[in-house]
């Protein structure tokens, strides 16, 4: 099914699964400072990032992803309902996929 190209999302990058690539378009998220109980921040910079994405791709756990020249391992994704996409009043939402990728 082809939709129009969200214009939030401007990072081309390929979604690699079993030698195959699917093209999809992102954005780097920022990550937020987390503190523990006593205010002492963690360091977050250990080579993690975070993208978004409003792909109707299926993405899973350890599958690669290639953005520019570099190909990193999929971590953990989460997805909430896109609240700006009237179509998910009618039934058929759309996803925001938040990827944290090493």
């Amino acid at each position: 099914m082809r939709k129009p190209r969200d214009p939030r999302f401007k990072i081309k990058a390929y979604y690699i699964e079993n030698d195959r690539e699917f093209v999809f378009y992102c954005r780097e998220k920022k990550i937020r400072n987390i503190t523990d109980e006593m205010g002492a921040s963690f360091q977050l910079a250990n080579g993690e990032s975070m993208i978004e994405t409003n792909s109707r791709l299926d993405f899973k756990q350890n599958q690669k992803v290639r953005i520019g020249n570099e190909t990193l391992t999929i971590d953990n994704f989460d997805s909430v309902v896109d609240d700006k996409d009237n179509n998910s009043l009618r039934g058929n939402p759309s996803y925001i996929t938040t990827i944290l990728i090493k």
